[in-house]
């Protein structure tokens, strides 16, 4: 377990996809494919779908999400 003063939120990179490439595709479906996350990440124009990740304080990700504006 960590201490929340151990983690940091930061905005997910292209570089972060492959450090959690095997958890998306043994936990999720297509949604979450990394190629479908590395197209949304590199599309400048998505202004409606946001991604972070936490990391503790070696640099491992812990955990990741998606925040989808509906506007």
């Amino acid at each position: 377990m960590y201490n929340i003063n151990d983690i940091k939120i930061s905005k997910m990179q292209i570089s972060d996809v492959n450090n959690i490439k095997d958890c998306l595709l043994q936990d999720f479906d297509d949604f979450w494919s990394v190629s479908v996350l590395e197209q949304e990440l590199e599309n400048k124009q998505n202004l409606n779908s946001h991604y972070y990740v936490a990391k503790n304080n070696e640099d491992e990700i812990v955990g990741f999400v998606r925040n989808f504006n509906y506007c």
